[in-house]
């Protein structure tokens, strides 16, 4: 029998070497020019990268460093074809050809290991081979899931969830955070005028299409331009975007035409370039478990934050101090329902999804991870959010598409709040105040955030504007002036409204809260006072009121 068994793998083996093209990853043994470019980082990282080291406390090392491009040649000479990514983090190249003639790669002095994206392969090293089984999983993934719809409505409901439209009263719109968003294309976004804002203000930095190495991605799909619009885009009373004053890149990743291992390796590369120019937040609405060749699909055991190649970039990415906020999946309610990779990172804030009324959305993926962690981290509306599409029309969506990139653009307005902190204090900032942070689960995760806390770790840190006998308030203002009292230290009895005159405009009782919010909506563009009072003491301070 044990001979029989033998005869089985070697005929395999032989059958299989000759004929099958593979997809594989190769990995190098060093980088011979590391310390030339470690000297020198302006060599390989723009200065808004090296001072995101600086501020974090994160070393510049060997990571950071180009592949060495004698060994990338002599890759290419063996296999006749070019390479199709690269990652310097890894020191790795994604290769395709023959099976043989990848096999003698490992040979060759430099080289320390292949993997193939082939579960059924495992070669090591040149001594031999070791023959895995096929760990097959049927599954949906990317987009599936998602339904658009055309009523047309507010957004206000999937930004308010979370008490973001606190930040922005606040003027806390994600200015100076650079966002890198990553997806299948971007139809639409250099024309439509849902994006005229961030076109005009020229915050579009810059991007690139991996998938067919071109500097023009406004075309392939608009699934990155829906996206892009929950975080930046601008239409009045229909849209707006959770973080519209933010600076972005974006990058075509994802081959809308086929699913293979090398979309993962690309994100891996964009990302690597997303560092390289100093980007400080990675949005990912993508996900990965089956492909066009069930050889290639990854496993629930596979979704343990390790295994894969996209959840070992993310934690390089997140190492180098960036934050990377990753969509859950949606395959909550099929066989599957677990999260897709690499939102099985621990390094991923991962996003699942609720509805309007903040319930669980039945399509939103589950945790734990295949070690037994929980996921999603937290959720934010991913079912009937308002997004705009290539042709401007905002319509509704489901699927944690949204979710996701929904709590990106808080997340840049937390970080604006918060410029010292590192991606890690932002991320558990973010569980943290969180409302089932006491008690999470594999479907909510740590649940809906609440930027109300986050204000108050603002206030107790003491640099709000205002911030006198425990008072601090939003200014300058377009719409609401909203005035924090901190815990338990409301006791003012009134507040009276003046305008540069001295003519009384507004004046009111105030019950006891936390907080107070005034319509100024009415109100002309230039300076007011406001004064309150109490038995035996008066707070006067001024406010901004713009148009």
């Amino acid at each position: 029998m044990l001979k029989l068994r033998i005869l089985i793998v070697s005929f395999f083996l032989s059958t299989f070497s000759f004929a099958q093209i593979e997809d594989a990853w190769v990995f190098f043994k060093d980088k011979p020019l590391a310390q030339q470019y470690v000297q020198d980082p302006s060599l390989m990282l723009s200065p808004k990268a090296i001072a995101r080291r600086v501020k974090q406390n994160i070393s510049i090392d060997s990571n950071d460093v180009p592949i060495y491009t004698d060994y990338i040649s002599s890759v290419v000479n063996v296999i006749g074809n070019p390479i199709l990514a690269k990652s310097k983090w890894m020191n790795a190249v994604h290769v395709r050809a023959d099976y043989s003639t990848l096999k003698g790669l490992v040979d060759l002095p430099f080289v320390s290991k292949i993997e193939f994206a082939n579960k059924a392969i495992d070669l090591v090293s040149s001594s031999g081979d070791r023959i895995m089984t096929s760990r097959r999983s049927t599954v949906r993934n990317k987009w599936a899931k998602e339904k658009i719809d055309y009523p047309y409505g507010l957004s206000l409901n999937q930004i308010q969830m979370l008490h973001g439209d606190i930040l922005h009263q606040s003027n806390f719109t994600g200015e100076g955070v650079t966002i890198a968003v990553m997806d299948g294309g971007f139809i639409g976004v250099d024309t439509a005028d849902s994006f005229k804002y961030i076109r005009d203000n020229q915050q579009i930095k810059g991007g690139y299409d991996f998938v067919n190495r071109s500097e023009y991605v406004y075309n392939l799909h608009d699934h990155g331009t829906m996206v892009l619009s929950t975080i930046a885009g601008y239409k009045e009373n229909q849209l707006v975007g959770t973080a519209p004053n933010a600076d972005f890149y974006l990058f075509i990743t994802e081959d809308v035409g086929q699913e293979t291992p090398l979309e993962e390796s690309l994100w891996v590369e964009a990302a690597e370039y997303a560092d390289s120019v100093g980007v400080d937040i990675i949005n990912t609405s993508l996900g990965y478990t089956t492909f066009d060749n069930p050889l290639y699909d990854h496993s629930y055991l596979d979704m343990d934050g390790k295994t894969t190649f996209a959840a070992r970039g993310l934690e390089y990415a997140h190492k180098k101090g960036i934050l990377c906020v990753v969509s859950a999946g949606n395959d909550g309610d099929n066989t599957w329902r677990f999260i897709a990779t690499p939102a099985d990172s621990e390094y991923a804030l991962t996003i699942g999804a609720v509805d309007a009324n903040r319930s669980y959305a039945s399509f939103s993926s589950m945790g734990p991870t295949s070690d037994g962690r929980i996921k999603p981290d937290v959720v934010a509306q991913g079912k009937s959010v308002r997004v705009c599409d290539s042709s401007d029309f905002v319509r509704l969506a489901d699927g944690t598409s949204f979710s996701g990139p929904i709590m990106t653009g808080i997340a840049a307005c937390v970080w604006q709040m918060f410029p010292d902190k590192t991606n890690t204090e932002i991320k558990d900032m973010i569980i943290e105040s969180s409302d089932r942070y006491q008690n999470p689960d594999n479907s909510y995760g740590h649940g809906i955030l609440d930027c109300k806390k986050i204000w108050d770790i603002k206030l107790k840190t003491g640099d709000l504007e205002g911030l006198v006998s425990n008072v601090a308030y939003t200014n300058p203002v377009k719409r609401k002036l909203i005035i924090y009292f901190g815990e338990n230290e409301n006791n003012w009895e009134t507040i009276a409204i003046y305008n540069v005159k001295g003519r009384l405009i507004h004046k009111e009782i105030i019950t006891k809260t936390n907080s107070l919010e005034i319509d100024v909506n009415g109100f002309s563009e230039g300076i007011y006072f406001f004064e309150l009072k109490k038995a035996g003491e008066k707070y006067v301070d001024k406010f901004v009121k713009k148009l």
